[in-house]
């Protein structure tokens, strides 16, 4: 990759930044975890307890929108998912890490096979450049191997992207609704089971009818849902993010806001 000119440095610049931007958040998304309810919780008021779900491994109760994760035989804060690319959950403390560990690795695999893309190009038309060009194209020649392995790269980097878009997109919907992958499905399903009834069965219209209507109490509002996970981005504290160690979000990870 040539550096004597300006796109070439710029070129090789940025591609190293992609490269930098990635493995940190994927190490801050690696290490920081989700954050863990310490075993043997319990609420200060005692009375909190019959809100709390126990959970038996952990031998101690479950903070508000925490789940077990059998993989870490943790509960896990805010827990959205167990990523095996990052050893670890995806919850409250690391959310917002690896939303960037996803966009920086998007933007990377983009870079690379558009010059993987230009590349292949020029090795394609390298006997016409050399015949009818005016000199100032590259001239790329390729021996077989090595034209499969930059045609593996492509296939490569446009796979990682389109699979870690959609995962990006996936998180992206959650943060504006402020909702994590279990919510999404709890949220789903409490809908469902109220539009789903059987109309000659009355005992089970009478019981989804006790059920009364569906509330999800932790959305804010979307500026403010986002808030939750990009602390200080939506709020004209932009320098907290910066202030903060890591970036961590705001609280403990076991009293959330409500409507």
């Amino acid at each position: 990759m040539p550096v004597d000119t300006i796109s070439g440095f710029a070129n090789l610049f940025f591609f190293l930044t992609w490269n930098f931007l990635t493995m940190t958040n994927l190490y801050n998304a690696s290490y920081l975890g989700p954050g863990y309810v310490p075993r043997g919780w319990k609420p200060v008021n005692s009375e909190d307890e019959k809100k709390l779900q126990f959970c038996t491994p952990c031998n101690g109760f479950k903070t508000p929108r925490s789940h077990h994760c059998s993989k870490c035989n943790r509960c896990c804060m805010k827990m959205d998912h167990h990523c095996p690319w990052i050893n670890n959950c995806v919850g409250h403390r690391n959310h917002q890490f690896f939303a960037r560990f996803l966009f920086f690795a998007i933007v990377g695999c983009i870079h690379a096979c558009v010059i993987d893309m230009n590349s292949l190009y020029y090795a394609v038309f390298a006997g016409w450049y050399q015949r009818y060009g005016d000199g100032t194209e590259p001239l790329i020649w390729l021996t077989f191997s090595s034209f499969i392995a930059l045609l593996f790269a492509i296939a490569m980097a446009l796979a990682v992207t389109f699979a870690l878009l959609i995962l990006l997109l996936t998180q992206i919907r959650y943060m504006f609704r402020n909702r994590n992958g279990i919510e999404e499905y709890i949220h789903g399903k409490a809908i469902n089971l109220r539009k789903k009834r059987d109309e000659d069965d009355e005992e089970e219209i009478e019981w989804i009818k006790s059920l009364g209507e569906w509330n999800y109490p932790y959305d804010l509002g979307w500026k403010r849902n986002l808030r939750e996970v990009w602390v200080g981005w939506f709020d004209g504290r932009t320098r907290a993010v910066f202030m903060k160690p890591f970036g961590i979000p705001n609280g403990f990870g076991k009293v959330f806001r409500t409507t």
